[in-house]
């Protein structure tokens, strides 16, 4: 259950759910189906701020108060949301850092009651997966979804992420970098940790599952967030967020419906398939990225039954 409080004299309820990543593993995937469902509101439900709505990034940023003081914190809160946390930035250096919390948490349930039309409401952040303890501190044991992927078509996907961006000349498209490898592995292995550490209230699984019995995983999904599981309702909701569904409602870009590997750089949703590293990652390449990782995805496939390799 969400977590409720007083606002106004009016009681509204704080988020049933997050969705805490991981990055490039099918988040707006997941956060479409579920805002598709009949008592879901999932947000942001497409990239970029399609629906209007962006990333959270509450509890990420709160985090790096403890690494720069609230240098970062109170500089995005003074302009992000169309300045709806704006008025409490000053707030963090004059109360003591719980006093502050609690007007955060009261802020930030206001802010996701905005979007709530349904009975139960959820918002998305990648980088949530790093900031566990501090979500729990806020809405003790809240349900959170986490979908991971194989991490070379991780990495894959990430570099043409910043093709995408720009980040990366076109003309180097075809060469995934050394670099971006070993940074991304950083990332996983911060990720996995914060994952590995975490026993309280989550719910993991993998997008190769998704692509193969997603009647069997959404169900899953669904019934960890107390929805409604009936046969009508899954089979729509696996249709509307269906690859060719996405890239239809998807404007960015000049996306337009596709069928699944009819590869549009420009989109966010590129190309939607299982092992598209293997046109892109070089033999030793796959060896580094064994030898960083290998140890760390043993050790998540125990802890959630999956069978992702390396």
């Amino acid at each position: 259950m969400g977590v409720h409080i007083k606002m106004d004299n009016k009681e509204i309820k704080g988020p049933d759910f997050l969705v805490i990543g991981l990055q490039k593993c099918g988040t707006y995937w997941i956060t479409g189906l579920l805002n598709n469902h009949p008592e879901i509101n999932c947000v942001p439900s497409l990239p970029q701020g399609q629906d209007g709505i962006l990333e959270g990034h509450i509890f990420d940023n709160l985090k790096s108060i403890d690494d720069d003081g609230g240098k970062h914190f109170c500089e995005v809160f003074s302009r992000v949301h169309n300045g709806f946390f704006s008025d409490l930035v000053p707030m963090l250096e004059k109360l003591p850092r719980h006093k502050f919390y609690d007007l955060m948490k009261e802020r930030y349930i206001a802010y996701c009651n905005q979007f709530r039309t349904k009975r139960l409401f959820g918002e998305k952040t990648t980088e949530y997966v790093w900031c566990l303890d501090i979500i729990d501190y806020f809405f003790s044991d809240i349900k959170k979804l986490c979908i991971l992927r194989d991490v070379k078509d991780r990495i894959v996907s990430w570099h043409f992420h910043q093709v995408r961006k720009k980040r990366i000349p076109e003309a180097q498209a075809e060469t995934v970098s050394d670099e971006l490898i070993a940074d991304y592995c950083k990332r996983v292995k911060r990720e996995y940790g914060s994952l590995l550490l975490y026993h309280n209230n989550i719910h993991c699984f993998s997008y190769e599952d998704m692509k193969h019995e997603p009647k069997k995983v959404v169900k899953e999904i669904l019934s960890y967030l107390d929805a409604d599981v009936s046969e009508e309702i899954i089979n729509e909701l696996i249709e509307k967020a269906s690859f060719g569904s996405l890239t239809k409602v998807s404007k960015v870009g000049g996306d337009y419906e596709r069928k699944v590997g009819q590869e549009l750089r420009t989109s966010h949703f590129r190309k939607g398939v299982v092992g598209d590293w293997k046109n892109y990652l070089k033999e030793y390449q796959l060896v580094y990225i064994r030898e960083q990782l290998k140890e760390l995805q043993d050790k998540i496939n125990q802890k959630f039954g999956f069978n992702l390799e390396i």
